[in-house]
């Protein structure tokens, strides 16, 4: 519990000054990792600079006293680098302010106006219009400015349909000896379980037709008589976005694979392979 000179504003413990969640990965991340030098000190400076809502007052002056003259920034270049890809950054009030999405991701996630830790946070972001009490977070149309709600403003991406299927699927593993080897493999593919580029195959999840657990299990038994792995598989895959080019099937794609590293070992590469003798998932 805090003490007598201490006070939590949501998540946060305040012992004077602000404590704030950090990713101890970040530097991991591609996003941060493809940043110049001093374009990463700024990235990481907004986060500890900016107010428990995520919204910045713009001053390149004081930010650069912080970084260090010896790593000059400018906001141009910041905004081109920091929106690169992705809108991470939403300027406000005619550039005035900056709000960083991502912040209200990771120290909050979902806000819940039911939850008082997030009710200030609310009122600040309802107070731009970058919160809606039937909508929850909302984040402007890429490169438009933040004005118009209606006009301008959309909800987050609806979620997408790899989640929906793979929440069916798990009720289906209930009870099942495979079900934490299945589960397992999904949460690889999407990153909750780290992977090995640490972050989700998208080219492998937004393909039209997923790994369902009735395939996945006729694929691990075929793997486990071969001594070949599913998760080898993946890792190759997760690895050359380029495989899933012209795909339709996950199950389909790995069954390939499967076939070919039977006999040659486990370069998975050739499309050519044929598939294993099954009638799950044709393609």
């Amino acid at each position: 519990m805090p003490g007598n000179d201490q006070k939590v504003d949501g998540p946060f413990l305040f012992t004077g000054m602000a404590k704030r969640f950090t990713d101890t990965d970040k530097y991991k991340k591609p996003f941060i990792r493809g940043l110049p030098g001093p374009y990463k000190l700024l990235w990481d400076y907004l986060y500890h600079d900016c107010d428990h809502a995520g919204i910045w007052i713009v001053d390149f002056d004081i930010a650069q006293i912080y970084i260090g003259n010896d790593m000059p920034v400018n906001k141009e270049d910041a905004l081109k680098y920091f929106n690169s890809g992705e809108k991470r950054i939403v300027v406000l009030s005619d550039g005035a302010k900056w709000f960083l999405p991502s912040f209200i991701d990771f120290q909050y996630g979902e806000l819940n106006s039911q939850n008082r830790a997030h009710n200030s946070v609310i009122t600040i972001l309802s107070k731009y219009n970058l919160f809606d009490s039937n909508k929850g977070l909302i984040r402007p149309l890429q490169g438009a400015k933040v004005k118009d709600k209606d006009k301008d403003m959309v909800k987050v991406k609806a979620e997408p349909a790899y989640k929906k299927f793979y929440r069916e699927q798990w009720e289906l593993t209930k009870g099942h000896t495979m079900a934490s080897k299945y589960q397992h493999i999904v949460k690889y593919i999407m990153n909750m379980d780290k992977n090995v580029v640490d972050e989700p195959g998208l080219h492998i999840l937004n393909l039209k037709k997923q790994l369902s657990f009735e395939q996945f299990v006729t694929l691990q038994n075929y793997c486990e008589k071969r001594a070949t792995s599913i998760k080898e598989m993946v890792d190759s895959w997760l690895n050359k976005p380029s495989y899933s080019t012209g795909r339709v099937s996950v199950y389909a794609v790995l069954n390939k694979w499967a076939g070919k590293a039977a006999i040659q070992g486990t370069n998975f590469q050739d499309k050519n392979t044929p598939l294993i003798k099954t009638n799950i998932g044709k393609s």
